[in-house]
């Protein structure tokens, strides 16, 4: 096992390997790292990963694509050359190109094959202090795209299949209730740990991050303007409108719910604000979606109630 951070800052060296038995407990027994003995061949080793779901690929197969991998890549200039195909192709024109580059590739590195992202690394193998961030919050993730498409949609980068890729799990994640949860496992969407899904839970809705569904909506409703066309966006649209909707006050502004930095519970001028992009958002881009008959008694057509120094709503959703 790795260095613990007490023994990182201890003036006294730390002998590895370690006695794995040397009277420790299980919460130093785990960690994000694996240990292996690589044998040298004239002076040389290759180790190589590869991360599977044992449901999908049992180990014989992993350990088969493993081989295939070593065959192909063998030597340094091979490795070079598959590198160099995850390279983006961005256009020559594009200002500011190579940090392009290394932004596009930063989010590629970030993201899982269904095209969702974590929220960063895992540096710390014991969680000790990052707390864990190998999953995708639909706040960051929304955000992102939005970027994405606007960036897109200036600078002619043809990202077209990762806007179409975030659409698609944006529409696969969302919850029966038109909301979307806490956060997912990238890889497929799944249900991830969390301490923000009141909504499928007992109890209050107060612990339920409003903005999350707010920012994904102002992604959707964008995508959907720009000619992003994947199946079940309208209904999702038309179930995401009911979902907003219902978590509107009488004063027109949303309810009390947690905050974006998941401290606090209240009503908040940034949970007021992705309410706002996303009906703008709806409003531009939204033609033909509408919410059931059957919505929140919030939504009755009329105006919000607020004004721009409360960060309240100017207009309660009509017919989009």
């Amino acid at each position: 096992l790795p260095a613990t951070f007490p023994e990182l800052l201890d003036d006294a060296p730390t002998d590895l390997p370690r006695d794995r038995d040397g009277d420790r407990y299980e919460e130093e027994r785990l960690s994000g790292e694996v240990i292996v003995d690589a044998p040298f061949e004239d002076g040389e080793t290759t180790v190589g990963t590869l991360l599977t779901d044992r449901a999908e690929t049992d180990r014989q197969a992993a350990r088969d694509r493993l081989a295939s991998l070593f065959d192909e890549l063998d030597t340094p200039e091979a490795l070079a050359v598959a590198a160099a195909k995850t390279t983006l192709e961005v256009p020559d024109s594009v200002p500011e190109r190579q940090s392009v580059v290394a932004d596009l590739r930063v989010l590629s590195l970030l993201s899982a094959e269904t095209g969702l992202r974590i929220a960063g690394p895992d540096f710390d193998p014991y969680y000790e202090h990052s707390g864990g961030y190998g999953y995708t919050w639909f706040r960051d993730d929304a955000e992102i795209s939005t970027f994405l498409l606007e960036s897109d949609h200036r600078l002619g980068l043809g990202l077209d299949d990762w806007h179409e890729r975030s659409a698609r799990m944006y529409v696969e994640t969302q919850r029966a209730d038109g909301a979307w949860p806490h956060r997912v496992w990238p890889r497929n969407g799944g249900l991830a740990p969390g301490w923000a899904n009141a909504r499928i839970e007992d109890g209050p809705d107060v612990d339920y991050q409003a903005d999350q569904t707010g920012s994904v909506i102002a992604y959707l409703a964008r995508a959907r303007g720009a000619g992003i066309d994947v199946p079940g966006l309208e209904t999702t649209l038309a179930d995401a409108l009911d979902s907003l909707d219902s978590t509107l006050a009488d004063d027109g502004r949303p309810v009390v719910c947690q905050n974006a930095w998941e401290d606090s519970a209240g009503r908040f001028t940034h949970t007021t604000a992705t309410f706002l992009e996303a009906y703008a958002a709806l409003a531009r881009h939204g033609a033909g979606v509408e919410a059931s008959p059957a919505g929140s008694d919030a939504m009755d057509g009329e105006t919000l109630d607020g004004d721009a120094s409360n960060g309240g709503a100017t207009e309660r959703r009509a017919d989009l």
